[in-house]
């Protein structure tokens, strides 16, 4: 039975991957390392300490009897990082905590949203509800993205629904210009399917995956001079490949890669979630833009390891708690043991692997 478990669930998570242009280096990763319930959830040292230098991700203290480990007393979670032109355009924003790395930047903001909505949908709508990774990304509207000529109104998705009392992350902009505000009331999202979805890697990488995100919407003007992406990602909330220290993010709007140039012309999606080990850095040339590669913000990252850490691990809690009437008496224990540390600590514990922390080459 607990191979059939594992197996229901690793086809689940095809179908899933699938629709949302995920990678599928991260499938084959859980598919080859995933022991059995018992095996899997057995720490080879019940004693072990957490190793120096793990992350925490615990929230500001709020005013409910047990706050969300990752929401708070909120319905939707988000961290916004903007420029100084952002700003200007948009009520709500000191201009103090502009971030500089965007100053000359085709992004002009990126808001990395969490909420909880039952990632199954699609084929499962009893499934409990875990945690979802969802990206706006707002960038230069000259930078105009190709699309195919297939309508998606007519191939609508489960999955790009939001779960109730939740929307986009942009509907509430106060634009400060009279024009702006005109432009912004009328702006629609772009109702053709990308080309290519977009894709997220290292510069430097120090292992072979990649991000491909799904796209919700795209409105080429949201107001003068500024487009947004609603970007998803996958269940496992990969938002962000591992990469080295003094490394750098690349978001390639194309869906383009240094690493990889298959795409299926089916699904217009890249073909894998994962490119040929190598030691060679990116070097986008003197115009990256021209070519769709536009640099995340370090302070991105930051802010996303340690969140998506916390939800992988999470995420793994929910689920699997559905299950313990499967699993031995010690390995529901184990189970529940470090599923109440990581909610109510927020140290990330790898259930995987058995060990705390993360790993410099992901989460």
């Amino acid at each position: 039975m607990q191979k059939l478990h594992y197996t229901f669930l690793i086809c689940l998570g095809l179908i899933v991957f699938s629709l949302l242009g995920c990678s599928a280096a991260n499938t084959n990763e859980i598919k080859s390392t995933s022991p059995t319930f018992h095996q899997r959830w057995i720490a080879p040292n019940p004693n072990a300490t957490p190793v120096p230098g793990y992350v925490t991700a615990w929230p500001k203290q709020v005013s409910v009897e047990k706050p969300d480990p990752v929401l708070g007393d909120k319905l939707v979670w988000e961290h916004w990082i903007y420029g100084e032109e952002f700003a200007k355009r948009f009520e709500g924003f000191p201009l103090e905590k502009a971030d500089q790395e965007l100053q000359n930047s085709p992004i002009k903001a990126i808001t990395l949203r969490i909420y909880k909505d039952n990632l199954w949908k699609s084929s499962f709508s009893n499934h409990v509800q875990q945690y979802s990774c969802n990206v706006n990304v707002f960038f230069d509207a000259s930078l105009l993205l190709p699309s195919s000529n297939k309508n998606t109104e007519k191939h609508h998705i489960a999955w790009m629904d939001y779960p109730k009392g939740i929307s986009n992350g942009y509907s509430n902009l106060k634009p400060i210009d009279t024009n702006d505000k005109e432009i912004f009331m009328n702006s629609q999202a772009f109702n053709k399917q990308l080309n290519a979805n977009p894709v997220i890697f290292s510069a430097k990488p120090l292992d072979n995956r990649f991000v491909a995100l799904g796209v919700r919407e795209y409105i080429p003007h949201l107001i003068r001079d500024i487009s947004v992406l609603n970007l998803q990602a996958n269940i496992e909330c990969g938002i962000i490949g591992p990469k080295a220290d003094q490394g750098i993010f690349w978001l390639s709007l194309l869906g383009k890669s240094p690493y990889f140039q298959e795409i299926d012309e089916k699904s217009r999606l890249a073909v894998k979630g994962s490119y040929k080990k190598t030691d060679i850095t990116f070097e986008p040339g003197a115009h990256p833009e021209e070519k769709g590669y536009v640099k995340l913000p370090h302070s991105f990252y930051e802010v996303a390891l340690p969140k998506v850490a916390l939800i992988k691990v999470l995420n793994v809690c929910i689920s699997d708690k559905q299950y313990l009437n499967k699993a031995s008496k010690e390995a529901q224990e184990d189970l529940l043991k470090h599923c109440k540390e990581i909610e109510e600590t927020g140290v990330i514990y790898d259930l995987y692997n058995n060990r705390y922390g993360i790993t410099h080459s992901g989460f």
